[in-house]
């Protein structure tokens, strides 16, 4: 068996490192993993990209920018189970063992903030599993996180009773089939390739079994762009005593 790991590293159009959306994907192959394998998954992510590209926004879906899929692997001693890396990293960060680049030609508006995101939970049989026990959370360790974003216009609606600003649902539809699709792609290779969600607390991958997403909208985990200006005022002197 095989553990891959494939890390989606979204440019954005600033062209700076620390701007860059990053997305940890974790796979399983059914046997050991080979380059054809690795080059597969790195395909078939980018084409999970580019399916969703028109709902995001344009400093990132731009057509010149050059993304990229970072593949790497790593032997484990059985499917989705157990690792005995004591780091907890799977496999390890360093140089990947195959790189995909990609672009995409999304044609969304984009007056949405730059940091605007869907999330995409990936489930590992954790409704199974208990929420908490004791000092633990086991259904935690069997979820992931994709986040989406920045997300254009078109993929928010609003709500014309309360005004409040949703995921329209056709785009969570779009998400939905372009995840299916990826899933079923990659099942269907000759050396099976499942999806899982990594737990560093044991140590695990494990086979997503669901895919849920709200109508929420979220907020990309990263730095953020810094500001290009800073505007201050001047208010007067002070009025009151120390």
């Amino acid at each position: 068996m095989s553990l891959i790991r494939a890390q989606a590293v979204i440019k954005r159009r600033s062209l700076i490192p620390r701007d860059n959306i990053t997305n940890t994907w974790h796979l399983n192959a059914g046997n050991e993993s080979t380059t054809d394998d690795l080059v597969e998954v790195g395909a078939r992510l980018a084409t999970f990209y580019q399916a969703i590209s028109g709902y995001l926004h344009p400093v990132i879906s731009d057509a010149a920018l050059i993304h990229e899929i970072k593949v790497t692997r790593r032997a484990a001693t059985s499917a989705f189970g157990n690792v005995t890396e004591p780091s907890g990293v799977i496999p390890p960060s360093g140089p990947a063992d195959h790189v995909k680049t990609f672009t995409m030609s999304g044609s969304g508006t984009g007056l949405l903030p730059a940091e605007v995101a869907a999330v995409l939970t990936l489930e590992a049989g954790s409704t199974t599993f208990s929420e908490e026990v004791g000092a633990t959370r086991p259904a935690a360790r069997h979820r992931g996180r994709i986040f989406i974003g920045p997300l254009g216009n078109s993929a928010m609606i609003q709500d014309g009773t309360t005004l409040e600003v949703h995921l329209d649902p056709t785009f969570r539809t779009q998400i939905f089939n372009a995840f299916q699709a990826l899933s079923n792609g990659l099942t269907a290779l000759a050396n099976p390739i499942q999806i899982g969600v990594y737990s560093p607390a044991l140590f695990q991958v494990n086979g997503v079994t669901h895919v849920s997403m709200d109508n929420a909208p979220d907020i990309i985990r990263s730095r953020g762009v810094r500001a290009t200006n800073r505007v201050r005022q001047t208010v007067g002197a002070a009025v009151l005593a120390a």
